[in-house]
């Protein structure tokens, strides 16, 4: 088994150009080697779709992570195999949880995410692998396991041992420190594999918790069973199901885990809390797909029957009574007749031969109002309770007019892939009266004069993506200053500070008296359902959202909460901050929280200096821009008091690492600090105020790399002479001077670059 794999210059290159440990793949997709060009693919994808992007992928550099190959990628042309496949995992809307559940998997020796951001390269290794028949079975086991223990489909592609992979950038790659080899017979597909769940029989409403109960018992029964090597998918794959019984009210959660930890410890397991961690991500994994017990039908036929009515006030008893049993339903009803059958309900006899509740004809009429008069998605589930439906031949009825509600010209329903689930179909239609449509922009003043820079419509959402501490409250509340004129409405709501906070904050503006925000800014604490607050109170003003948090862990429901906003403004904007981490220039939920924005700018904290914060802010998306495309341009900023903004650079393009250079500089404005460094300086300047400045042997170093193309020494030495005489003025401030330096420096070596 060999550690080598062959490296291709794309995916339409047959011919290998170098051979490399696999081990150093993944630190160069860890490092930021690729993450330019991984990253303006992830741009491309965003702005101009899947098959934009899908080209530029094809120039990135491809590995061939399951053999190294003497000639070309050709099945005859294995030098020898790694015993790797790379599962890959595509278009999946929850890409940070999976990594999470995936690098809990002892089988999986690394993952990262896709170049496109929304798919996942994962590595699985067995013993014995040699020819591309060897992968294609392992791939078979291979996609038994993954669907089994994680619900997840393989992509089918990943079987051929000549399978590509491209790099890809993801400083979060996960390697596996102990991994351990795939058992490729033990995970084999079964001929006739028997169905999991299994419908209970027909009783009282006490039948979910003793379904639940039993259900439950198998997980843990299971768990305790489970043998060295095989508990941690084992543990996840119960805990999965439990999740899935949990969403639909057939488990109690707090009941489940104290039922999965005791079945942890009776298993043998070591380490208690990291089993139970893996079971509390299973959990929460599952509770995303909820489970219903599998139909049983009647072929039996009889008219369509309505009635309206709540199980438990027909029996007069809850769901957690569970002690009655199927026969005991048709005595209690013939002893309870006269106190709980409405005037529209009647007793029925069912194939059973037991007596359910029923009532007036035209339930097709009455289901069908249902869904109108809905949205969202419904389980069978719920219509049998809403129209207390128990018997077979009703389940039945409901299955028929269910189906005839798909298979019309315009159907109002449609299946999903969960059973037994459907999903409300909305076919309005807001249609756009071109003659009456307003081409006004939205009035709206922006700090740093971005206002200057791009139209921003009616209607429109802006985005501020920003790390801890970065000063995104500091910019939506400067947003909130430099519009306290407006005659529209202006509301700002905050969902991580108190009434005391905000006054303190709103009070460091020494400009603005405090009852001009009283008068002209509605301040309100809401942390949820931002878009009600929106549709119910201002659809046509500027709401100011700090900030949206995701619900429960689930960063997938940003997107759609961004897109319930949008949906609720009529013509006003709506500014969103959102957390975001500092290694990314999105917010929590990843990309698709572009998708809307009309602006979306990332915030991050360069550095301290003098107990004030410097900040980045850099623009991420920006349309309708005009006089100057800032797209990917960024200016750094100071924040003062939380609250004050003053710029101390330009807007500008920064190539990678040099935002860490600016923070030295910025670092060394500090006076205490001034004397050390200037006898450390390589370079001396002076400023229009006489203000000494430099850089270091170190940043010379730097920018020899940048500026290849001058001969750096005698530029910076032209430039440091002529400013200590006068000559050249350099500007003030304590950064400004630096960024007067690069443009020269730029311009020259653009030059010098073009006559080569």
């Amino acid at each position: 088994m060999s550690d080598i794999v062959s490296v291709f210059s794309g995916a339409v290159k047959p011919f290998p150009i170098a051979e490399v440990e696999w081990n150093s793949v993944l630190d160069n997709i860890k490092s930021d080697k690729y993450q330019i060009a991984v990253e303006n693919i992830r741009r491309v994808k965003a702005e101009q779709g899947e098959p934009a992007a899908r080209e530029l992928k094809k120039k990135l550099p491809a590995i061939s992570f399951c053999a190294n190959f003497s000639k070309n990628r050709d099945h005859k042309n294995v030098l020898s195999a790694t015993g790797f496949i790379i599962p890959d995992l595509d278009h999946l809307e929850n890409v940070d949880e999976i990594f999470n559940l995936l690098s809990q998997d002892e089988h999986i020796w690394f993952i990262f995410r896709s170049p496109g951001g929304n798919g996942l390269k994962c590595a699985v290794r067995s013993e014995g692998i040699k020819t591309d028949e060897d992968i294609k079975k392992l791939y078979a086991a291979c996609e038994r396991y993954f669907a089994s223990v994680y619900g997840l489909k393989l992509d089918p592609s990943c079987k051929d041992i000549a399978r590509l992979t491209f790099v890809s950038y993801d400083p979060q790659l996960f390697k596996n420190p102990n991994p351990k080899y795939f058992n490729i017979q033990k995970w084999l597909p079964v001929k006739n594999e028997p169905s999991v769940f299994n419908p209970p029989d027909f009783g009282s409403n006490g039948w979910k918790a003793k379904f639940g109960i039993k259900r439950l018992e198998e997980c843990c029964r299971k768990i305790k069973e489970s043998g060295e090597g095989d508990q941690h998918p084992t543990r996840l794959k119960q805990a999965r199901t439990v999740g899935g019984w949990i969403a639909s009210g057939f488990i109690d959660e707090l009941a489940a885990l104290a039922y999965l930890e005791n079945a942890v410890i009776s298993s043998g397991a070591k380490r208690i809390q990291e089993a139970m961690k893996t079971i509390k991500d299973g959990i929460a994994y599952g509770k995303k797909s909820p489970l219903q017990p599998l139909e049983r039908t009647s072929p039996v036929k009889r008219d369509d029957i309505q009635y309206y009515c709540d199980v438990n006030e027909v029996f007069g008893y809850d769901d957690n009574d569970d002690k009655r049993d199927n026969d005991d339903i048709g005595d209690y009803q013939g002893q309870h007749d006269d106190k709980v059958m409405t005037p529209m309900m009647t007793l029925q006899n069912d194939d059973d031969g037991k007596r359910y509740p029923s009532g007036p004809h035209n339930l097709a009429g009455t289901i069908k109002e249902w869904v109108e008069n809905s949205a969202g998605s419904f389980t069978v589930d719920q219509l049998d309770r809403e129209f207390c439906l128990m018997s077979r031949r009703d389940k039945q009825n409901r299955s028929n007019i269910l189906a005839r509600m798909c298979a019309c010209a315009c159907p109002k329903i449609k299946k999903t892939k969960t059973i037994g689930k459907y999903e409300i179909i909305d076919h309005t239609l807001n249609t756009v009266d071109l003659k009456n449509v307003s081409v006004d922009p939205f009035d709206i003043k922006l700090p740093f004069d971005l206002n200057r820079y791009c139209l921003t419509p009616k209607k429109a959402i802006i985005i501020v993506a920003g790390s801890s501490n970065a000063g995104k409250t500091g910019l939506i509340l400067n947003i909130a200053k430099l519009n306290l004129s407006q005659r529209y409405k202006k509301m700002y709501l905050a969902s991580e500070m108190g009434g005391g906070e905000i006054l303190s904050r709103l009070t460091k503006f020494r400009d603005v008296p405090l009852n001009d925000w009283c008068e002209n800014l509605h301040i309100a604490e809401r942390s949820s359902d931002f878009q009600s607050v929106v549709e119910a109170h201002n659809r046509d003003g500027l709401t100011l959202i700090d900030y949206l948090e995701e619900i429960d862990g689930q960063y997938n429901l940003i997107t759609s909460q961004i897109r319930s906003v949008y949906d609720a403004l009529g013509s006003g904007v709506a500014v969103i901050g959102i957390q975001k981490r500092t290694d990314s220039d999105y917010a929590r939920g990843g990309q698709g929280t572009l998708e809307k924005s009309r602006m979306y700018v990332a915030v991050d904290s360069i550095c301290v200096v003098d107990d004030q914060p410097i900040c980045a802010i850099k623009i991420i998306k920006l349309k309708s821009w005009i006089n100057r495309n800032l797209n990917f341009h960024e200016l750094h900023f100071r924040l003062k008091h939380g609250a004050i903004i003053e710029p101390v650079s330009e807007w500008m393009v920064l190539k990678p690492g040099e935002r860490e250079r600016y923070k030295t500089i910025y670092e060394s404005s500090n006076p205490e600090r001034k004397k050390d460094q200037m006898d450390n300086w390589a370079f001396t300047f002076k400023t229009k105020d006489g203000t000494m400045v430099g850089i270091t042997e170190e940043t010379f170093h730097d920018w020899e790399k940048t500026y290849s193309n001058l001969n750096l020494y005698e530029e910076l030495d032209l430039i440091s002479n002529l400013a200590l005489q006068g000559k050249s003025l350099l500007k003030d401030g304590k950064s400004q001077w630096i960024f007067q330096i690069h443009g020269k420096l730029a311009l020259k070596n653009e030059k010098a670059g073009a006559n080569k």
